[in-house]
Parts: C-alpha cells; structure tokens; sequence
C-alpha cells in the first residue's frame, strides 16, 4: 500500500514511535507480505482490510484483506497463489519518519480460512478471511495416544503437543520461563477431543498461565497478568492527538466476580483438593467483604491435583477476572504496537489515570482507519 499523510497540520520532526502516533502529521506505511516455507515469495497490495486481536478467544487474531493488482503481480496471479496450502500472509503497519527510515509492528502470521473472487461490471475483486497459524495445531486432531508422564516440567510439555500437532511450530517459552511440573499423567486419545490447540490452552490455563499465538507467529504462555500491577504500555493523555474519540463504558455486574475458587479431582485423589482466591483490597468496589459480598468463579480441573497448584491456579484465574466492574471500548488514532493483555492508562481532565487491560483491538489496514479497543477496568488510579 502506498504511503500517505493523515492530518492538515505542517509535518513535524519525529524520530520515535510515540512522537509519531501524537503527531498531528503522518506518514503511515502498510504492507503485506506472502510466505511460503519461510521464504517470502510475493509483496502483495492491499485496497482494505484489518485484523482483529481477542485474548478471550481460542484463536486470538484473524483478519480480512482485500488485495489490489500491481504492475508485478494480477488478482488472477494472487489468487493462483494464495490458493496454495501453507501460504502464509503478514501484515505490519507503521510509520515513515523524516530522515527516511521505517518502523512497523508485525499485526500476526495468518492462512487462508477462505479466499473469494469476484468479477462483475466494475472489475474483480479478491478478498481473504483468515486465522492465526493456530490453527494448524488446532485443526490436526488427536489420531493416536499421547501421554505426558507425571513430573515433566509443564514448559516442557506443552512444548511438546505443540510440536507433535504441528512441528514447525516456534514457542517462545521453556522449562525454565515455564518451570511448574505435571503433579498427574496427561492423556490424550482420539476420543478425548479433535482441538489440541484448545487442549494445550486449558492445560496452561489449570497451572496459572495464559497461552497464545503473538504477532510474529511465536507462540508464548505467560502468567495471566494483573491490571492493577502490570507496566503500562501506552498512557492516553488529555491534548495528545493519540487520544481516545469516541467511547462506550458498559458494567457487566452480572459477569463480575471477586473470587475464583478451583477445585482438583483427578482419578488418583481421593479427595478433591481446593485453592481460593479473592479480591482482598478494601479500597476495590468489589472487595469481597464490602457490600457487593462474595461472588466466586467455580472451576473443575483435573491437572490441579495438589493444594498449592490448585492455590495457584485460582490466583492466576482471579487476575483474568480482576477489575472487571468497567468495560471501555474506544475509537483511537491507529498504534499497531497494541496488542491484548496490554496494560493501557487513560487520563482523564482531572490527571488521573485509570487502567485497562486490553481484551480486543482491532486494526484497520487502510491508512485513514481508526482504531478500536475492549478493554476492561481495575479500580486502582495513579
């Protein structure tokens, strides 16, 4: 895609990433790019499209592209390309900077769901639905047993269902980022199910961890992170020209909770084991002692098998839940750099700053789009 100013103001002299999204001037750079077996085969053009990011999902990104001719490459070409299994698209969004150079953020690793050509009176038109290479895991299902013996290090075996269900694939984690052990045995059988990639996320999820695909395709399990304590990735300020535009606050109250309380019974306990979790801080609006009482999450596993992995787990769920008295969705001026489980401040008139982890954003690919953020709430200020 070419290159194109937004805004009427004179161009300003900007050199970082955060000057350049307060800019009153840009010059936004968009492209996308096709690869096969790890090698890029074509630089393709895009009329319009945007990718969405949701942490609450299974597959956390798809997108949508509409692709446009160049004088290298027709629409009959790229469709004769793109209808080739394995082909993979990225997209990266960014800036253009005075002295020349470009920065961009890669927006994920994509194939093709379903790819739609048209011809009609005002010519063809090309367009593309796709997922997060997820779903290469996702769509090869268990046809064989596959155990993981008790006492293997939890990075270590989520690793190696990644691996056996798609063995290109790149993790971002080890025994060592990821050091918890199996308290139990874990069996998969065909009959267990046909979604590792959704196997492999629960198993993650019962040990206090979030699993998922990032932007470069890597695949990551971090601890679920807390918003009231987590470093801030961006701080919207009153002036900036990155602020929000437009708002939309909804209370969910009947999906708040202040508690999580996880329940262990697998076939070697003969009694469950038990872990709590809750919101413990007087000043919260949903402190669990305070007037909105006690309102537990209820969660079975059958991983947890000890006390202090199911305490564990508890707490790492109580983060997900933490805070969620406020969902904010917003219009914004487009930072591909944003991502979910994101950390942002919002300032308000007053200079304070309240925080939201980030559960969806979706990024347009057309130059003069605007951005989109779900986000929820923590009651902490700064």
């Amino acid at each position: 895609m070419p290159l194109a100013p937004t805004g009427d103001a004179a161009p300003t002299a900007v050199s970082s990433w955060q000057e350049a999204l307060e800019a009153s001037y840009q010059r936004v750079v968009v492209s996308l790019d096709a690869y096969r077996d790890g090698a890029l085969v074509a630089a393709l053009s895009l009329s319009e499209g945007s990718v969405d990011a949701d942490c609450r999902r299974g597959t956390m990104r798809t997108a949508s592209f509409t692709l446009a001719p160049t004088d290298e490459i027709d629409l009959e070409q790229v469709r004769a390309l793109l209808a080739v299994p394995g082909t993979e698209l990225r997209p990266r969004r960014g800036f253009r900077y005075p002295d020349g150079s470009v920065e961009t953020a890669a927006l994920g690793v994509y194939v093709v769901d379903e790819l739609t050509y048209r011809r009609g009176r005002e010519g063809a038109t090309l367009t593309a639905t796709c997922s997060d290479i997820s779903v290469r895991i996702a769509r090869n299902p268990w046809t064989a047993p596959f155990a993981l013996a008790s006492g293997t290090a939890l990075g270590t075996a989520l690793a190696a269902i990644l691996t056996d269900r798609y063995p290109g694939t790149a993790c971002g984690f080890d025994a060592d980022s990821v050091p918890e052990t199996l308290a139990v045995a874990v069996f998969y059988t065909e009959q267990s199910g046909s979604d590792p990639w959704s196997d492999v996320r629960k198993l993650a999820a019962d040990h206090g961890y979030e699993l998922y695909m990032d932007a470069d395709g890597v695949v990551q399990c971090v601890r679920i992170p807390d918003p009231g304590s987590a470093p801030l990735s961006y701080t919207y300020a009153p002036g900036a020209t990155a602020i929000i535009t437009d708002e939309t606050r909804v209370l969910p109250l009947a999906r708040t909770y202040n508690g999580v309380i996880v329940t262990g019974e697998g076939s070697g306990l003969t009694l469950p084991v038990r872990g709590e979790a809750w919101d413990t801080d007087p000043l919260s609006e949903t402190y669990c002692d305070g007037p909105f009482g006690r309102v537990p999450l209820l969660v079975t596993s059958s991983v947890a098998t000890t006390a202090s992995a199911a305490q564990s787990a508890a707490e790492a769920r109580l983060a997900k839940l933490r805070g969620r008295v406020e969902e904010l969705s917003w219009s914004q001026v487009v930072n591909a750099k944003l991502a979910p489980l994101d950390v942002v401040g919002v300032t308000d008139a007053n200079g304070i700053v309240s925080r939201y982890v980030l559960d969806q954003v979706t990024t347009p690919l057309a130059i003069d789009g605007t951005q989109t953020a779900l986000t929820r709430s923590t009651t902490e200020t700064e």
